[in-house]
């Protein structure tokens, strides 16, 4: 069944028969509509007169007062977490002076422009890596065991 619409004086109607008192089955008959569009019909209406009658300033007021602690509030939290987590993040600085020596040469190239590229960790320690600027080519000086 297709939905009928109805006026805006029907609605009028509807919700000041519910606000004198009448029944809302009884209005439902009277107006040829649903219990459920009375209920929807006097709560639009309740909502726009709490609308237009509340105190703009000190409802402002106090609902700007609850937005700002509640930013507070997900502030701390948010700085606890970055607290932690730059905790957990921080980089292992090694106090051993590495024994490797830099390549001189690029072997792919022999270009004298080598430079460090970061580093990396195996089971003998931390490994240096080495990149030369004319090639790109990738560089680690790896240590072989003597056994």
């Amino acid at each position: 069944m297709p939905y009928k619409e109805v006026p805006v004086e029907t609605k009028i109607n509807v919700v000041k028969d519910y606000f004198s008192g009448m029944k809302v089955a009884h209005i439902a008959r009277k107006y040829k509509v649903s219990r459920d569009s009375v209920y929807t019909w006097k709560n639009a209406a309740i909502d726009s007169m709490r609308k237009s009658l509340k105190s703009y300033q000190t409802d402002t007021v106090n609902d700007l007062k609850n937005q700002l602690i509640l930013l507070e509030e997900k502030y701390n939290k948010l700085s606890e977490d970055y607290k932690l987590l730059s905790q957990k993040s921080q980089l292992k600085v090694s106090s051993n002076v590495s024994n490797e020596v830099r390549p001189n040469q690029c072997p792919e190239c022999s270009g004298n422009n080598v430079v460090k590229n970061g580093c990396y960790e195996t089971k003998n320690g931390i490994n240096q890596r080495f990149r030369c600027k004319d090639c790109n080519k990738r560089i680690s000086i790896v240590k072989k065991n003597s056994n």
